[in-house]
């Protein structure tokens, strides 16, 4: 997640799952030491905040229902905007947010989380081609999660307690 957040020019990176019609965000990270400030501020509000599965859940709910990736240029273009409650709340934990992009996490086509990004301050450019390769690789990262989930299951089969 720290190397996807910094590669792509983001301040912070989350990665939120999926638990029953919910997101619960499991880790939040942030590659510029001079923000690291915003970023466990966010961080500890959105880890503590899941963000119901729904079109107006929310840009990060949103994302997990209709299974499409959301970028947003430029915040401050669309802060005066009427936006969810979320959204607000999110805006009050994290100080001058400028670009975001969310990338549904699926696995056979079910979306099973999602990874999203902050540029905190100054916008951020993210082209075609970057979508692209995020959303392959948050493929990969839904193959792996659900990898684990069945090594999980196989294995007290494999190994029965003594």
């Amino acid at each position: 997640l720290y190397q996807l957040t910094r590669t792509y020019g983001f301040t912070l990176g989350g990665i939120a799952f999926k638990k029953d019609n919910t997101l619960e965000t499991t880790a939040v990270v942030g590659v510029d030491e001079e923000y690291a400030d915003d970023v466990e501020q966010y961080r500890q509000w959105r880890m503590s905040t899941p963000v119901d599965i729904a079109p107006k859940a929310g840009v990060i709910g949103a994302c997990a229902y209709y299974g499409n990736h959301i970028f947003i240029p430029d915040i401050s273009d669309i802060a005066h905007l009427p936006m969810t409650a979320n959204d607000q709340e999110a805006l009050e934990h994290v100080t001058k947010p400028r670009t975001f992009l969310t990338i549904p996490i699926k696995c056979h086509d079910q979306i099973i989380g999602v990874l999203y990004m902050v540029k905190l301050f100054k916008k951020g450019a993210v082209k075609d081609d970057d979508i692209s390769t995020l959303t392959a690789l948050a493929s990969y990262i839904g193959i792996a999660v659900e990898n684990s989930d069945l090594y999980a299951i196989a294995k007290p089969l494999k190994d029965p307690p003594l």
